[in-house]
């Protein structure tokens, strides 16, 4: 298809779904919580996206009024939110580009923190015209499947598709035991608070695997601009251990785990396992923070769907865009 019908038709100028950041977004969104009886909640930086089949966001609440809601209302929005519009049952601000109903799937406490994770029901957006939405999407019919990757369809991308709204950080995450050693990419994880980390991996896959048997792992920021490397080890979360010489790694290694680092990472944190269970295709793991250390600071590995990138575009905001030469293996 030829490039200026292809964008005619799909309404995208970007070759690739995800957007590697080169540097911190100017006017991004921000993430309205909405209950009913409640002020809305600006979350985005206290929210987690840890799951994409289904879409699963954890917030983590201290004595909150939130918590008691079983259904609620994500709203995206680049303004000072103004509850003036109704979406749903919940008072929504008519110039949000984006909505998620979420409902309530689980809730952990871990000391004085109720952690809430949230499944996906529903998602609406306007970053691309209707008919360019409709269109893609009797395209991706006829996509050819790329064997191993999981397939997100109808209603259920389009959530994925708002959750990438918000820039996620990829990070590295290290396991090592007696030699032997696996290094993975994921942008399905966050802080909870000071002691709480959140992350999750595919039931099933040999990351999964190495993570519940070692029950520690370090998780790395990497530098934006070593992108391209961070991509192509998507292909480690099946893959066995190997042996730490045939990876690529620093001089370094963490304090008290003694875990290799990956080159160029600026900040690390090592984590131990506290509990997990198990959402959709998805294992849940809550660590315990046992240490964690800077190195230097530069700007992290951030990136967003084209989707959102193609928003930005057409509404003239500013976005430096590391652009990667072909589609590379998923980061999950």
């Amino acid at each position: 298809m030829k490039s200026a019908l292809k964008r005619l038709i799909t309404g995208q100028s970007f070759n690739q779904e995800y957007l590697c950041l080169a540097k911190e977004l100017r006017y991004p969104l921000e993430a309205f919580l909405i209950v009913g009886g409640s002020d809305p909640l600006n979350v985005t930086a206290i929210h987690r996206f840890v799951g994409y089949k289904p879409l699963v966001i954890a917030i983590g609440f201290e004595l909150s009024r939130y918590i008691n809601h079983t259904k609620v209302c994500l709203c995206f929005t680049n303004k000072d939110f103004e509850a003036n519009d109704e979406w749903m049952g919940f008072q929504v601000d008519s110039k949000s580009v984006a909505k998620l109903l979420l409902i309530k799937k689980e809730t952990k406490r871990i000391g004085d923190t109720e952690i809430v994770f949230y499944q996906g029901c529903y998602g609406h957006h306007h970053f691309l015209p209707w008919y360019n939405q409709v269109l893609n999407s009797i395209l991706l019919k006829f996509k050819k499947k790329v064997i191993g990757n999981i397939s997100l369809n109808g209603n259920l991308y389009d959530q994925v598709r708002i959750a990438y709204a918000i820039p996620r950080k990829i990070a590295l995450i290290s396991v090592a035991d007696n030699g032997l050693m696996n290094m993975f990419p994921t942008d399905l994880h966050g802080m909870i608070n000071d002691s709480i980390y959140i992350s999750s991996l595919r039931i099933g896959g040999e990351a999964c695997k190495q993570v519940e048997r070692i029950r520690k792992i370090v998780i790395s920021d990497i530098e934006s601009l070593h992108y391209q490397e961070v991509y192509s080890m998507g292909k480690n979360h099946m893959r066995q251990m190997k042996p730490i010489q045939e990876f690529d790694i620093s001089d370094e290694y963490s304090d008290l785990f003694k875990f290799p680092l990956p080159k160029r990472t600026s900040h690390y944190r090592e984590l131990e396992i506290a509990s997990t269970f198990d959402l959709g295709i998805h294992r849940v793991f809550l660590y315990k923070i046992v240490n964690e250390k800077s190195i230097k600071i530069i700007f992290p590995l951030f990136h967003i769907h084209n989707y959102y990138g193609q928003w930005r575009k057409n509404n003239k905001l500013p976005g430096d865009y590391l652009l990667r030469v072909s589609n590379a293996s998923s980061v999950r």
